[in-house]
């Protein structure tokens, strides 16, 4: 019986230590391009930015997102892939942290009938690992959705927000050259 014990523990320690890094061998911010095309059920010409893509091991489509010849990002939605979403929380848990929530409201239509509906998002994470966080966002598409949808992240955290700081700092510089032209022009 102590043995029994011992193991169980032992399998909830691992279980606890354990954190999604990687996905049908893809891994944020250590796959590089060469490697990602084995990982392929098809061949793609892979570029930096997002790629769309069907891994070999799971038989999913996914977006990938590379910078620099390197995945820093993979999405992949849970809404006809339920089964990920249970493998997911059979090997590592359920995720620890959560933000967000997703709400149920009540919703009326255009003819003034009456229904349930959804708002909101709510994102539940694994502590991070390798620089790598997973997570599960489950989001209402619109107020009053009839339902979520589940979406799996895996992103490789430094890389990503690189890339988000850039893009924000290409976004002000263009906004800030469209007003001086428009001042220009008065």
């Amino acid at each position: 019986m102590k043995r029994f014990i011992l193991v169980l523990f032992s399998l909830q320690i691992g279980m606890a230590l354990a954190q999604p890094v990687s996905i049908s061998g893809v891994t944020p911010g250590k796959t590089n391009v060469a490697d990602l095309k084995e990982l392929l059920a098809d061949s793609h010409d892979l570029k930096d930015g997002e790629n769309l893509v069907s891994l070999k091991e799971l038989g999913k489509l996914a977006e990938i997102k590379i910078d620099n010849g390197v995945v820093y990002e993979v999405k992949l939605s849970l809404m006809s892939n339920r089964d990920v979403l249970s493998a997911l929380t059979s090997k590592y848990g359920q995720p620890k942290k959560i933000t967000g929530k997703v709400k149920s409201v009540k919703c009326q239509n255009g003819f003034g009938a009456s229904f349930d509906g959804f708002e909101g998002s709510q994102t539940e994470s694994w502590p991070m690992k390798d620089g790598v966080v997973a997570s599960i966002e489950w989001a209402a598409a619109y107020k009053c959705a009839k339902f979520t949808v589940p979406t799996y992240f895996l992103k490789h955290i430094e890389t990503s927000n690189r890339i988000s700081s850039k893009l924000a700092r290409d976004k002000a510089s263009k906004e800030n050259e469209s007003t001086k032209k428009l001042k220009d022009s008065l």
